[in-house]
């Protein structure tokens, strides 16, 4: 694997441990011993997703139509996939 995917799987590894929770007014690096619910891992993905997709939208590297055509795709792809598993 090429040293920038590596780096920035590491990158999303460590943004995995950082959460807001409720009352926080920044996020936090967890405690490795600290336990997280599911809603909270769901949230924290959706906040770095939303991160990543607007910077590649604010540097001009996609446009928001090209996000969300190719989001109904894969939405598609994995509703298919689901499908053929039942």
């Amino acid at each position: 694997m090429s040293g920038k995917l590596e780096s920035a799987k590491e990158a999303m590894a460590q943004a995995a441990l950082i959460v807001l929770r409720k009352g926080d007014t920044v996020a936090r690096k967890l405690d490795e011993k600290e336990l997280v619910s599911f809603e909270e891992l769901i949230r924290a993905n959706m906040y770095q997703l939303d991160a990543v997709t607007q910077l590649l939208i604010e540097k001009g590297l996609i446009t928001e139509e090209e996000f969300f055509v190719k989001l109904k795709e894969v939405q598609y792809e994995w509703e298919s996939r689901k499908a053929t598993k039942v």
